[in-house]
C-alpha cells in the first residue's frame, strides 16, 4: 500500500454522526469503506463527471406543472473578467445567451430572465423587484452566479433571496446557455408537451 492509499484508507475509517461528531467505525465497515475508495488493481475509484448531458433527464417524475413561471438567473455578460476565459468574449456570450433564451420561449417554457450584477447588494435588490412581479416554481440560477469562486457571496445571497420571497421554489441549475433546456425538462415539461 503506497503512501497515498494508506492516507485515503485512514480518511475512511471514521464517520461522523447527525451532530458532525466523529463516530468509530466498526472494522468490516472501515474494510467495505477502504476497499470501496481504493482498488489494489485500479488505483482509487474514479471521480463522478456530474457534467451535462450525462445527468439530463435523472428526475423521473416532473414536480411542476406545465403553467409554471420560471425564473433564470445568470450573471450580465457585461459583469464578467473574460481575461479568465480562454476563447470567450462578452458579444459571444451575449449572443449564447440570447439564443438560449430564446430557445425555451420557442419550446413553450414560460421564462424570465433576470441578468444580474456582481454585487450582491444591487441583484439582491433586482432579484426582489423581478421577483414581486408574478409568482416563480422554478429558479434557473446559471454557472457564472455558481461555479465562479469570486461569485459565492452573491450566489447565497440569490440562494436565500428565492427561499425567503417565493417558499417552496424550486432550483435548478445549468452549466452553460445550451444547457439551460436540460435543466429546466428535469423539473417541468414546456406547455404542450405532455
Amino acid at each position: 500500500m503506497t503512501a497515498s492509499e494508506r492516507t485515503d484508507a485512514n480518511r475512511v475509517q471514521n464517520s461522523l454522526d447527525s451532530r458532525g461528531t466523529p463516530v468509530a467505525l466498526d472494522a468490516a465497515t472501515r474494510k467495505s469503506r477502504r476497499d470501496s475508495a481504493i482498488c489494489t488493481e485500479c488505483g482509487p475509484a474514479p471521480r463522478v463527471d456530474l457534467r451535462e448531458p450525462a445527468i439530463a433527464g435523472t428526475v423521473d417524475a416532473m414536480t411542476l406543472g406545465s403553467d409554471t413561471k420560471i425564473l433564470s438567473i445568470g450573471l450580465h455578460p457585461s459583469q464578467l473578467d473574460y481575461s479568465r476565459l480562454a476563447g470567450l468574449d462578452e458579444a459571444e456570450l451575449t449572443a449564447r445567451v440570447e439564443a438560449g433564451t430564446a430557445m425555451l420561449r420557442d419550446s413553450g417554457f414560460d421564462v424570465v430572465s433576470c441578468s444580474v450584477p456582481v454585487d450582491p447588494d444591487a441583484a439582491e435588490q433586482m432579484l426582489k423587484e423581478r421577483l414581486a412581479e408574478a409568482d416563480y416554481g422554478l429558479a434557473m440560477i446559471g454557472g457564472g452566479v455558481r461555479m465562479l469562486p469570486e461569485q459565492t457571496l452573491l450566489f447565497e445571497r440569490i440562494v436565500n433571496v428565492l427561499t425567503e420571497a417565493s417558499p417552496g421554489i424550486r432550483l435548478c441549475f445549468n452549466t452553460s446557455p445550451e444547457t439551460t433546456v436540460n435543466a429546466l425538462l428535469r423539473w417541468v415539461r414546456p406547455r404542450g408537451r405532455g
